[in-house]
């Protein structure tokens, strides 16, 4: 019999995400999805809801099993039949809370609608708000859309991604030759980051519930 444990770690794995990598999605400790893989504990309603919207596929699904799961299977590309503006790169999941490493995939975990002012974008695509500190602007489960091509500046919201692989959303205060100053609302505070440590600095130009 299948269980929500086992639903759980199937979609995480397909999801190419270690339980510490959904835990930190969650804002939750890792042990907690070892429990939900383990079968020793259940999540609540509230967090079904917020795992389904991270992981690709319906609370029901998680919950019951059966056929409303979303596709959740290793092809990345969109489905024959999926409209033609439904193609806009979901590359995983971006952190909105803590300094700390997220998940941001070089392949599409998943396809969305395309957002009318990143028509003709090949370069933009999207990624999940994990973590809480940019509430209330950025919310967990919230999606954002990423225009690679849009300079950024004082004051525009930016996704930052790090040689060391991490990544994270915040507000632009100010870039010199040397740093980037960085503020977060939840608690609010600013962070400076050398510019040798970055990589990339994207913008943020609208975001959508998941």
């Amino acid at each position: 019999m299948v269980t929500i444990a086992d639903r759980i770690k199937r979609t995480r794995t397909n999801k190419g995400l270690t339980q510490a990598a959904l835990a930190n999605a969650l804002d939750i400790n890792q042990s907690t999805v070892a429990y939900w893989e383990n079968n020793r504990s259940e999540p609540d309603a509230r967090t079904v809801e917020t795992l389904g919207r991270i992981l690709g596929v319906t609370p029901e699904w998680i919950m019951f099993g059966g056929t409303s799961a979303k596709s959740i299977g290793p092809s990345f590309a969109p489905p024959p039949t999926a409209k033609a503006h439904k193609d806009l790169p979901v590359l995983g999941m971006a952190q909105a809370g803590k300094h700390s490493t997220l998940v941001i995939t070089e392949t599409p975990v998943s396809f969305i609608d395309r957002p009318p002012n990143l028509a003709g974008n090949n370069s933009a695509f999207a990624v999940w708000v994990a973590g809480k500190s940019m509430e209330p602007r950025f919310r967990l489960g919230e999606i954002i859309y990423i225009n690679p091509a849009k300079p950024v500046d004082a004051g525009c919201f930016v996704l930052i991604e790090l040689l060391d692989g991490s990544a994270f959303v915040k507000e632009l205060i100010k870039q010199t030759q040397s740093k980037v100053i960085l503020r977060q609302y939840n608690p609010a505070k600013d962070l400076e980051i050398a510019l040798t440590e970055v990589k990339n600095i994207y913008r943020v130009v609208g975001c959508s519930e998941g």
